[in-house]
C-alpha cells in the first residue's frame, strides 16, 4: 500500500487518506482529507467576506457586464495589407474605435 506524507500534520498516512488531485505528480493532494477539511472550515469565513467583497465591486462597477459599443460590431473593410486579420483581433474597443474613426476621417 502507498503511503504519503502530509505537508500540514506531518504524518505519514496511506494514499486513500488524500484526496485525489489530477494537477499533482503523484495524483494526490499535499493535504490530507482532515487537514483539508479542518482547512476548510477554519478559513469559511474568510471565503464569506471576500465573496461579499467581490459582488460589491462587481454590482457597483458593472464589470461582470462587458457592453460594448455599436461601432466595435460594425467592423471596418479595411485596405488589404492595412490590417492583418491577427491585429483586429488583439484590438481592445477602444483601439478599434480608434482605428475607425482614423479610416473615416480619411
Amino acid at each position: 500500500m502507498r503511503r504519503k506524507h502530509c505537508c500540514s500534520c506531518g504524518k505519514r498516512l496511506s494514499v486513500s487518506k488524500f484526496y485525489r488531485n489530477k494537477y499533482n505528480g503523484d495524483g494526490y493532494q499535499s493535504k490530507c482529507k482532515e487537514c483539508q477539511r479542518l482547512y476548510y472550515h477554519s478559513h469559511k469565513e474568510q471565503r464569506k467576506e471576500y465573496q461579499r467583497r467581490y459582488q460589491a465591486g462587481v454590482r457597483r462597477t458593472g464589470e461582470h457586464r462587458y457592453k460594448a459599443s455599436s461601432a466595435v460590431y460594425k467592423r471596418p473593410s479595411f485596405k488589404k495589407g492595412e490590417f492583418s486579420a491577427k491585429s483586429i483581433q488583439r484590438m481592445t474597443p477602444e483601439k478599434m474605435i480608434e482605428a475607425i474613426n482614423i479610416k473615416l476621417a480619411i
